[in-house]
């Protein structure tokens, strides 16, 4: 049975069951991280989302198997073979064999340093602060201060982060709204991300400059051009990892025999409501 708490266009508010969590287990996406050893029968599922948590689930997300969310109750499009131990929002887009630590957080709302002010005062009637400062107003003048509201422009920039395949990001990073990080790039521990991150650079600091690339040109080229995370990870085990140059190498002349990896591609959202909901019993 799928309770449903609330829902909108984009997300849907769901009450975690043990039916959920079967579901959860047998698309195998998990909600910890955990060494396991090999051939372990007692290898049980670990239910983060406890019977009754409240999730929330982004309606459009794809979430491919072999995957884990090990921190938060919000469920953001993830690839297969990446670990996400940090909270992110439910328009957050995870690529493919992506490790992203503990700690990583999204910059909050910005605030209109152009303005006279940049208080919720001035652009924000709904708060609960200023909203009660407009009641109290037009309690006592006995007139609308609320249509008179000015609402100062703010510039927005979106919630959503695309974080592209195979990155990965250090503990404590800090990473500014509606930034896009590139395929291959890695970010170091406590950095601040202001703009976007290009494919296969290294960069740390405060803010978050590019260290170095991973590669020389050339070679970052050719690797994003063979797109190796869409083939069967059983068959690039066949392949050299250690060496990138040797691995595209071997991979242009076996290209035609490897199995694509084409894991559901429906939003989990249809798919838990197809599997959950009392039409489907």
């Amino acid at each position: 049975m799928l309770n449903i708490k609330s829902e909108n266009s984009n997300t849907a508010v769901v009450e975690v069951s043990r039916d959920l969590n079967e579901l959860f287990h047998q698309m195998r996406i998990f909600q910890s991280r955990r060494r396991v050893a090999r051939n372990d029968t007692k290898n049980p599922y670990i239910a983060r989302w406890k019977p009754g948590t409240l999730l929330e689930i982004g309606k459009h997300a794809i979430v491919e198997p072999y995957a884990t969310f090990g921190a938060g109750a919000k469920i953001f499009q993830v690839g297969s073979f990446s670990s996400v131990m940090s909270k992110f929002h439910t328009n957050a887009s995870i690529g493919r064999y992506c490790s992203i630590a503990s700690g990583v957080s999204i910059g909050g709302f910005r605030h209109p340093i152009e303005a006279v002010s940049m208080s919720s005062a001035v652009f924000n009637p709904h708060r609960e602060f200023v909203n009660a400062y407009i009641e109290d107003i037009e309690r006592s003048d006995g007139k609308d201060f609320h249509d008179k509201f000015q609402k100062v422009s703010v510039p927005q920039k979106g919630t959503n982060i695309t974080i592209g395949h195979d990155c990965w990001i250090g503990s404590d990073v800090k990473l500014n709204r509606g930034i896009v990080i590139g395929h291959g790039s890695v970010i170091a521990s406590a950095s601040l991300i202001t703009k976007d991150v290009p494919p296969y650079s290294i960069v740390g600091g405060n803010p978050g400059k590019i260290i170095k690339y991973r590669f020389p040109p050339e070679l970052r080229e050719a690797l994003i051009e063979s797109q190796w995370w869409n083939y069967e990870l059983r068959d690039l085990h066949n392949l050299p990892l250690g060496n990138p140059e040797k691995f595209l190498l071997e991979l242009s002349q076996v290209k035609s025999d490897l199995r694509p990896y084409s894991p559901q591609s429906k939003p989990l959202w249809d798919i838990i409501v197809t599997a959950l909901s009392p039409a489907s019993r």
